[in-house]
């Protein structure tokens, strides 16, 4: 892993680098029989998902 991005100060790439983990990790759900564009699509959403509560942190 790499050094780790502090999420309050820049929420966009610290889900960025969650969801790259995510990948490398092979934890983004299978994709055997999936097509890419779903695939894709999930992976846009966990992102979304992800940078939307990283933005709520700097709201509290």
């Amino acid at each position: 892993m790499s050094d780790v991005i502090d999420p309050k100060k820049n929420p966009e790439q610290a889900a960025q680098q969650v969801l790259i983990e995510l990948i490398r990790a092979e934890k983004t759900g299978g994709i055997h029989g999936v097509g890419i564009k779903t695939n894709t699509e999930a992976l846009l959403y966990a992102y979304t998902a992800i940078y939307n509560h990283f933005k709520k942190l700097n709201i509290s």
